[in-house]
């Protein structure tokens, strides 16, 4: 993991430093990095829930059927960066070129998102939204959307 720091419009420089407590990895070719992505991820989060029916009869019984788990969705945000010149691909361009190659519609297969050293999510990379909120200093935001097999998130 590296820490991040401005060096300039649009431009951050990234220092290693080993006291940050987890690591983040995305799968299947085309993420390289924060450092060739000019992209750095900032958030995750997981969403589960069971799927379940209640109904409440006329003598105010309550009966609970379970059908197991819904498919969990699994969110990977992060913040893109400029290139160090005018003419080089951004990191806004380069989140949405991995969305466009590795999305499930194209790819067809999962991916891989790794939390730590424990967990690994294969999930299907379902949506995507992209923002470049400041265009001047070329920073701009992401969101990478995957769902996730019940069996996989616990």
């Amino acid at each position: 993991m590296a820490a991040i720091f401005a060096s300039g419009p649009g431009q951050v420089t990234a220092i290693t430093d080993a006291g940050i407590p987890i690591t983040t990895r995305i799968g299947l070719d085309g993420w390289t990095g924060a450092e060739n992505m000019k992209a750095i991820i900032t958030g995750l989060s997981v969403a589960a829930a069971g799927n379940q029916q209640f109904f409440q009869s006329l003598r105010n019984f309550i009966y609970i059927y379970s059908f197991g788990e819904r498919i969990g969705e699994l969110m990977v945000t992060g913040a893109t960066f400029s290139g160090s010149c005018n003419f080089a691909e951004s990191g806004f361009e380069r989140v949405l070129g991995y969305y466009n190659q590795a999305r499930f519609s194209r790819a067809g297969v999962p991916v891989s998102v790794a939390i730590g050293t424990t967990v690994r999510f294969p999930g299907f990379l379902t949506g995507g939204n992209f923002n470049l909120g400041d265009p001047i200093s070329g920073i701009g935001q992401f969101a990478l959307k995957f769902n996730v097999a019940p069996s996989e998130i616990g």
